[in-house]
């Protein structure tokens, strides 16, 4: 009888040979499909100390040199300056408004820019991490606008909490700070580029983890600061968070009418207002997170 099984099984052998690679691609893609939306899964758990709730960004762009209101002398490096004061100050002091930033090159959430380096320890060239930048301007005030903190959330932090008189001075954020120090405080610690030597910088202050994306673990931060300067008003955004107690739509609304009326200053003018919140929903979309696919998912099980 068990020659008779194995007769039939060699028999067999070319037919089950194909059942059995098909089970083997089965389990293949199915294990590709459950570690992936696991993984997934596991990232959206993780915490982003940043809020974007409330906050909105004010696009605003300048005449071109033919346009009939373009102004040549308000063109000069100490106008361009002085207007664009005004023009945030006109913003700070709307009602509602609670705190304003000033970045540049696209350093706000959702932007679609990444500018990154290696750092490592001064000193010690065995530890090194790679850096994403973020550049802000220190004397407006980015962590109180996208509610960055310090001890996992417990502490609300501002821009101005820092030492940023130094020049070289760095605020990192603690997947950096693990990275580069795992044994001990990173502040008053200074780094280096490990590819340009000449750029050394200190660290002043070590802030809270964030997320780029939902679905991916917490970005390795760095934020430098750039000075307001005729140069580097052209790359620069400006946020402003309001008072939860104020409905975004109608706030949006009145101050979009207010901007476009009064927000005329030297060759400078108000273009429109878009709220983080959409920009962070959309660049996650982009990459595949949304309703549609993680229903899918949970429907597989």
């Amino acid at each position: 009888m068990i020659k008779d099984l194995f007769t039939h099984v060699m028999n067999r052998k070319k037919s089950n040979g194909w059942i059995f690679l098909e089970i083997v691609l089965v389990l293949c893609a199915l294990w590709y499909l459950v570690d992936y939306f696991f993984v997934i899964s596991y990232n959206h758990t993780l915490p982003s100390y940043m809020n974007t709730d409330h906050t909105w960004q004010v696009n605003i762009t300048q005449y071109a040199t033919d346009h009939p209101e373009y102004k040549e002398d308000e063109n000069k490096p100490e106008q361009i300056e002085a207007n664009y004061n005004r023009i945030l100050n006109h913003i700070r002091s709307y009602p509602g408004v609670t705190d304003l930033a000033v970045s540049f090159l696209k350093s706000t959430p959702g932007s679609d820019r990444y500018s990154g380096t290696t750092f490592s320890i001064l000193n010690d060239t065995t530890k090194k991490c790679q850096v994403r930048f973020l550049t802000i301007h220190p004397a407006s005030d980015y962590f109180g606008v996208f509610g960055y903190s310090e001890e996992n959330g417990k502490k609300n932090v501002s821009v101005q909490d820092y030492e940023w008189e130094k020049p070289n001075a760095v605020v990192i954020n603690n997947p950096t700070a693990s990275q580069l120090f795992p044994d001990g405080n990173a502040v008053g610690q200074t780094i280096v580029e490990t590819y340009q030597t000449d750029r050394i910088y200190e660290i002043v202050g070590v802030v809270d983890e964030t997320k780029r994306f939902a679905s991916e673990r917490p970005e390795v931060l760095c934020f430098i600061q750039n000075r307001l300067e005729a140069s580097s008003i052209p790359h620069a955004e400006r946020s402003r968070r309001i008072a939860p107690s104020i409905s975004d739509k109608i706030f949006l609304s009145a101050f979009t009418e207010d901007m476009e009326n009064n927000l005329r200053i030297g060759n400078f003018y108000f273009l429109s207002a878009g709220s983080y919140n959409n920009k962070v929903k959309e660049q996650n979309e982009s990459s595949g997170i949304n309703t549609a696919n993680r229903t899918r998912f949970y429907l597989m099980f």
